[in-house]
Protein backbone atom coordinates (compact mmCIF):
# COMPACT_ATOMS: atom_id res chain seq x y z
CA UNK A 1 0.00 0.00 0.00
CA UNK A 2 2.79 2.39 0.92
CA UNK A 3 4.68 1.56 -2.28
CA UNK A 4 1.57 2.30 -4.33
CA UNK A 5 1.29 5.76 -2.69
CA UNK A 6 4.97 6.47 -3.32
CA UNK A 7 4.60 5.45 -6.97
CA UNK A 8 1.64 7.83 -7.40
CA UNK A 9 3.52 10.66 -5.75
CA UNK A 10 6.57 10.20 -8.01
CA UNK A 11 4.31 10.02 -11.08
CA UNK A 12 2.61 13.25 -10.09
CA UNK A 13 5.99 14.94 -9.56
CA UNK A 14 7.10 13.78 -12.99
CA UNK A 15 4.00 15.25 -14.62
CA UNK A 16 4.51 18.57 -12.82
CA UNK A 17 8.16 18.73 -13.90
CA UNK A 18 7.15 17.94 -17.48
CA UNK A 19 4.61 20.78 -17.56
CA UNK A 20 7.01 23.24 -15.95
CA UNK A 21 9.65 22.38 -18.53
CA UNK A 22 7.14 22.87 -21.33
CA UNK A 23 6.17 26.30 -19.99
CA UNK A 24 9.79 27.36 -19.57
CA UNK A 25 10.65 26.39 -23.13
CA UNK A 26 7.97 28.73 -24.51
CA UNK A 27 10.52 31.52 -24.92
CA UNK A 28 10.98 31.10 -28.64
CA UNK A 29 11.82 34.23 -30.56
CA UNK A 30 9.10 35.81 -32.63
CA UNK A 31 9.51 38.01 -35.65
CA UNK A 32 9.52 41.63 -34.52
CA UNK A 33 8.83 44.19 -37.24
CA UNK A 34 11.15 47.15 -37.69
CA UNK A 35 9.69 50.49 -36.66
CA UNK A 36 6.50 50.87 -34.67
CA UNK A 37 4.59 47.86 -33.37
CA UNK A 38 0.98 47.57 -34.51
CA UNK A 39 -1.31 46.79 -31.59
CA UNK A 40 -3.58 43.82 -32.07
CA UNK A 41 -5.11 42.36 -28.90
CA UNK A 42 -3.29 39.00 -29.11
CA UNK A 43 -0.60 37.26 -27.04
CA UNK A 44 1.69 37.68 -30.08
CA UNK A 45 1.74 41.43 -29.37
CA UNK A 46 2.99 40.79 -25.81
CA UNK A 47 5.77 38.54 -27.06
CA UNK A 48 6.82 41.05 -29.75
CA UNK A 49 6.86 43.95 -27.29
CA UNK A 50 8.81 41.94 -24.70
CA UNK A 51 11.37 40.92 -27.29
CA UNK A 52 11.72 44.48 -28.56
CA UNK A 53 12.16 45.85 -25.01
CA UNK A 54 14.82 43.26 -24.16
CA UNK A 55 17.11 45.06 -26.65
CA UNK A 56 16.69 48.23 -24.49
CA UNK A 57 15.95 50.71 -27.31
CA UNK A 58 15.57 54.39 -26.39
CA UNK A 59 11.99 54.42 -27.68
CA UNK A 60 9.31 51.91 -28.66
CA UNK A 61 6.24 53.20 -30.46
CA UNK A 62 2.95 51.28 -30.44
CA UNK A 63 0.42 52.27 -33.09
CA UNK A 64 -3.21 51.25 -33.25
CA UNK A 65 -4.90 49.41 -36.08
CA UNK A 66 -8.41 50.12 -34.72
CA UNK A 67 -9.98 53.22 -33.24
CA UNK A 68 -9.54 53.07 -29.44
CA UNK A 69 -11.05 55.62 -27.10
CA UNK A 70 -8.92 56.51 -24.06
CA UNK A 71 -11.63 55.21 -21.73
CA UNK A 72 -11.58 51.83 -23.53
CA UNK A 73 -7.89 50.99 -23.45
CA UNK A 74 -7.67 47.20 -23.87
CA UNK A 75 -6.84 45.15 -20.77
CA UNK A 76 -3.66 43.87 -22.44
CA UNK A 77 -2.33 47.45 -22.58
CA UNK A 78 -3.56 48.25 -19.07
CA UNK A 79 -1.32 45.42 -17.87
CA UNK A 80 1.67 47.01 -19.64
CA UNK A 81 0.86 50.43 -18.15
CA UNK A 82 0.64 48.79 -14.72
CA UNK A 83 4.04 47.20 -15.40
CA UNK A 84 5.52 50.63 -16.13
CA UNK A 85 4.09 51.94 -12.84
CA UNK A 86 5.28 48.91 -10.84
CA UNK A 87 8.79 49.36 -12.23
CA UNK A 88 8.91 52.99 -11.05
CA UNK A 89 7.96 54.68 -14.31
CA UNK A 90 5.22 57.18 -15.00
CA UNK A 91 2.29 56.99 -17.40
CA UNK A 92 1.38 60.32 -19.00
CA UNK A 93 -1.36 61.35 -21.40
CA UNK A 94 -0.64 63.83 -24.20
CA UNK A 95 -3.56 65.81 -25.58
CA UNK A 96 -3.89 66.32 -29.32
CA UNK A 97 -1.90 69.25 -30.73
CA UNK A 98 -3.84 72.49 -30.24
CA UNK A 99 -5.99 71.16 -27.38
CA UNK A 100 -5.31 73.27 -24.34
CA UNK A 101 -7.92 71.93 -21.93
CA UNK A 102 -9.61 68.58 -21.45
CA UNK A 103 -13.01 68.39 -23.14
CA UNK A 104 -15.79 66.51 -21.39
CA UNK A 105 -15.93 62.98 -20.13
CA UNK A 106 -14.05 60.96 -22.78
CA UNK A 107 -10.64 62.08 -21.55
CA UNK A 108 -11.60 62.20 -17.89
CA UNK A 109 -13.14 58.73 -18.05
CA UNK A 110 -9.76 57.34 -19.10
CA UNK A 111 -8.19 58.08 -15.74
CA UNK A 112 -10.47 55.86 -13.61
CA UNK A 113 -9.80 52.95 -15.98
CA UNK A 114 -6.04 53.45 -15.67
CA UNK A 115 -6.29 54.04 -11.92
CA UNK A 116 -8.26 50.83 -11.36
CA UNK A 117 -5.71 48.91 -13.43
CA UNK A 118 -2.88 50.39 -11.38
CA UNK A 119 -4.59 49.68 -8.06
CA UNK A 120 -5.97 46.25 -8.95
CA UNK A 121 -5.08 43.31 -6.76
CA UNK A 122 -3.95 41.34 -9.80
CA UNK A 123 -0.15 41.38 -10.22
CA UNK A 124 1.31 42.60 -13.47
CA UNK A 125 2.08 39.91 -16.04
CA UNK A 126 4.90 42.06 -17.42
CA UNK A 127 8.40 40.99 -16.35
CA UNK A 128 9.83 43.89 -14.35
CA UNK A 129 13.30 43.51 -15.87
CA UNK A 130 11.84 44.07 -19.35
CA UNK A 131 9.87 47.26 -18.62
CA UNK A 132 12.20 48.69 -15.95
CA UNK A 133 13.64 52.07 -16.92
CA UNK A 134 10.76 53.03 -19.22
CA UNK A 135 8.01 55.61 -19.02
CA UNK A 136 4.84 55.58 -21.09
CA UNK A 137 3.22 58.42 -22.96
CA UNK A 138 -0.29 57.85 -24.30
CA UNK A 139 -0.73 60.19 -27.25
CA UNK A 140 -4.26 61.20 -28.18
CA UNK A 141 -5.60 62.67 -31.41
CA UNK A 142 -8.93 64.01 -32.59
CA UNK A 143 -10.65 61.75 -35.08
CA UNK A 144 -12.92 62.98 -37.85
CA UNK A 145 -16.04 62.87 -35.67
CA UNK A 146 -14.58 65.11 -32.96
CA UNK A 147 -13.82 62.32 -30.48
CA UNK A 148 -10.44 61.83 -28.89
CA UNK A 149 -8.83 58.49 -29.66
CA UNK A 150 -5.49 56.93 -28.80
CA UNK A 151 -3.02 57.65 -31.59
CA UNK A 152 -0.08 55.78 -30.11
CA UNK A 153 1.72 54.78 -26.96
CA UNK A 154 5.39 55.62 -26.73
CA UNK A 155 7.64 53.84 -24.25
CA UNK A 156 10.76 55.95 -23.60
CA UNK A 157 13.82 55.12 -21.56
CA UNK A 158 14.21 57.33 -18.50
Amino acid sequence: MRTHFLYRLLSLCGVVVFFLAACASNTEKVEVPEGPLKFIDLALFDRQLQQKLRDKPDEVRIEFVDRVKPSQLPERLNVWMLGVQNAGGQVRVSLPPGDMQPRGLPLLSFFPALWSAIRSERPSDVPKEVIEGYEAQIQLRNDGSGDRVVDSIVLKRR
